[in-house]
């Protein structure tokens, strides 16, 4: 019969702890990376009705559709939604892995090349024409603009799907250097463009503000329709975008993403 010393024992013992030790540190080394161990980086800007600053707090559709992924997946945990910070240098970020995620981006050609897109649209938008409440112009369209001589500056702001691609046109007199909805409004206010290209959502609830109530009008043509995405860095673990893609194309079937959108009266 085999029969072992007290010593024996213990150093058995010892020997099954460190076993156990190193198999358990090995099976986590090699699980995959989840997102209860990953905070989503998730900057924002100003950018009414999407996301904006409200008595010190980041609020707004896209917000409000963050927080019912974190409903529907609990291991989802957003962060860093109060820092505000410029759109191209989010999208700049994003593509560095500074940040993780760019909220209800439009879609373009330097985003679609450098970043993720997860194809599900939080919502879809009209890009439409503003100009001043005084302008005598009744409707345009991008072909009628290209035709008018003179008092024909067509205005967007940095970084925005709308500003590559009016930059893309040929025919039109482009700026495209403010650096917020708001400001670019402003511009329109001052007379240094007759026109700004800008999606309907934006538009409506700029408008709304005591600054700009009565002073603009939205031409009635749509320009382009286009939906606004999540595009996430292409640093972030694999993963996480797939489990936000899970829970949004859940959101989706479950009616609540429509529910979010209805809110702030895109549809």
């Amino acid at each position: 019969m085999y029969f072992r010393t007290p010593e024996r024992l213990l150093m058995d013992n010892l020997a099954n702890r460190l076993f156990c030790f190193w198999f358990g540190f090995c099976m986590l080394a090699l699980s995959p990376v989840t997102a209860a161990a990953y905070d989503i980086r998730t900057p924002t800007y100003e950018s009414r009705p999407k996301h904006f600053r409200e008595n010190g707090v980041v609020k707004g559709l896209c917000i409000d559709v963050l927080k019912a992924i974190e409903d529907i997946d609990p291991s989802l945990r957003f962060v860093g939604m109060n820092d505000t910070v410029p759109l191209k240098r989010i999208e700049h970020d994003t593509a560095n892995g500074k940040f993780d995620l760019m909220l209800c981006a439009s879609q373009t050609h330097s985003r679609d090349a450098s970043l993720i897109r997860i194809d599900l649209p939080i919502y879809v938008v009209d890009d439409i024409l503003v100009v001043r409440d005084s302008d005598p112009l009744k409707d345009a369209t991008i072909d009628d603009i290209r035709s008018i001589k003179k008092n024909n500056v067509i205005m967007a702001y940095v970084a925005t799907g709308q500003a590559e691609w009016l930059l893309a046109q040929k025919g039109l007199v482009v700026d495209a250097n403010a650096l917020t909805s708001e400001a670019v409004l402003e511009k329109l206010l001052l007379k240094r463009g007759r026109f700004v290209l800008i999606n309907e959502a934006v538009a409506t609830n700029l408008m709304k503000l005591p600054e700009f109530s009565g002073k603009f009008r939205k031409l009635p043509t749509a320009v382009r329709t286009r939906g606004r995405y999540f595009y996430f860095s292409t640093r972030t673990p694999p993963e996480v975008v797939n489990q936000v893609k899970v829970a949004l194309e859940r959101l989706a079937a479950e009616g609540k993403l429509k529910k979010i959108v209805r809110r702030y009266e895109l549809e």
